[in-house]
């Protein structure tokens, strides 16, 4: 886990205020209230507002919303779920 842990903290294609708030939205969908707080705390160190803090929250609760929906429909491939990325049916850019 350290290890993991270590590779997150130094990859570089994202800012340590939205590595938190990724894991505000991810924390907040495992229902880790501990882990929103220390995410929350990391994320305004970073200069993250508390509105963007919030949004995250929203976004972890859209994304948990639509996978109990995929749950309840979809089979699951070795694959998935990169095998739906080029399925039309499957909306992906609804955050632009």
């Amino acid at each position: 886990m350290q290890a993991l842990r270590q590779q997150v903290v130094t990859a570089e294609g994202l800012d340590p205020k939205a590595k938190h708030l990724i894991g505000v939205a991810v924390a907040y969908v495992q229902q880790c209230p501990d882990c929103v707080r220390v995410h929350a705390r990391g994320a305004r160190r970073e200069g993250a507002t508390e509105s963007e803090v919030l949004e995250a929250i929203q976004v972890g609760t859209e994304v948990g919303a639509r996978r109990a929906l995929a749950h309840s429909r979809a089979s699951r491939s070795a694959t998935w779920p990169l095998d739906r990325a080029d399925d039309p049916s499957v909306e992906l850019d609804h955050y632009e």
